[in-house]
């Protein structure tokens, strides 16, 4: 068991010793211990540590310090004694810290070797369109104009995801309805979108959250106009479930996809869109992780199910 333990303790990821009968804990590894504010030999249940849920694809899913992880258990037996390991693994598809620090490296390698000379070619493209009065000439200029439009716009789409920061912060906290922030979306859309949603009872009798209000905003819309974009039909649910401190739910009817880009969703360089790089639900991960909240995905019945989960009552 020493070994075990000393084994255990140099692995980087949060890992838990249990006994599995009682479900005490014996062991918990150096940054277990950090995030959990315990002491190595500890002896409280794990149930008053960590709090669990399983995610509509059957993962195992924790809180730690505000961080999100997905568990892997092993089980086995010490002197007759079965005993379980808890490992809290970064969540698959869900970016970690390093690599959004890997995105932010080259986003700013490719804003600082892009925009200057874009800038230039577009200036230029001003002057020549001064210059051509020939108005056979102009339709051309229109389309490379709406060409570098379309650049330009990628170029700030990638601006604002290099400024997001995934880090908790809940400096900006406040009440917040969940059916009033639904409101304040719905607002905004045309009358053709709002009569694609509808929202289910259970948004009116969700409890109030204690977040960031402008960026539970920006989620919720980005959610929305990904189901606007890209339903087959035009029936959008919106809905509340209270299960495990609760999650808030945006369903669309759509076709399957492809299972490489559904592992990486919430990459900003993977789209299937060719008009601009589509980060909306990168975005909407980045902010989520700064309210300490997680978005999930997951297919049912021909439909995505994108779902905002809020915090997890720690113990």
């Amino acid at each position: 068991m020493t070994a075990l333990k000393t084994y255990i303790d140099g692995l980087l990821h949060p890992v838990f010793l249990v006994e599995f009968s009682s479900d005490r804990i014996l062991f918990v590894n150096e940054t277990a211990s950090k995030q959990a504010y315990l002491d190595k030999k500890s002896d409280y249940k794990i149930d008053e540590v960590l709090s669990f849920f399983t995610d509509p694809s059957g993962r195992k899913i924790t809180q730690l310090n505000g961080k999100w992880y997905q568990i892997k258990t092993q089980t086995f037996d010490h002197n007759e004694v079965p005993y379980q390991i808890l490992e809290l693994l970064d969540i698959e598809g869900v970016p970690n810290n390093n690599t959004i620090e890997n995105w932010k490296d080259l986003i700013a390698v490719m804003l600082h070797r892009l925009r200057s000379p874009l800038t230039g070619i577009s200036g230029y493209l001003d002057l020549l369109e001064d210059e051509v009065h020939d108005p056979r000439h102009q339709p051309r200029f229109d389309i490379i104009q709406k060409g570098f439009a379309n650049v330009f716009d990628i170029m700030d789409e990638l601006e604002i995801l290099y400024t997001i920061s995934p880090y908790y912060d809940d400096s900006d906290f406040s009440t917040i309805s969940i059916h009033k922030a639904i409101d304040k979306i719905l607002f905004d859309l045309s009358p053709a979108q709002k009569e694609r949603i509808s929202i289910d009872k259970s948004i009116l009798e969700a409890p109030e959250l204690n977040t960031n209000s402008d960026l539970l905003h920006e989620i919720l819309f980005q959610l929305l106009e990904n189901a606007l974009l890209h339903s087959d039909d035009d029936q959008i649910e919106i809905f509340y479930s209270p299960e495990n401190n609760g999650r808030i739910t945006v369903k669309n009817k759509a076709s399957s996809i492809d299972h490489t880009f559904k592992k990486k969703m919430f990459d900003p360089f993977v789209t299937t869109r060719a008009t601009n790089l589509g980060i909306g639900l990168t975005k909407a991960q980045l902010y989520a992780l700064q309210l300490g909240c997680l978005i999930l995905f997951n297919e049912e019945e021909n439909s995505f199910l994108f779902s905002l989960k809020t915090p997890l009552i720690q113990q």
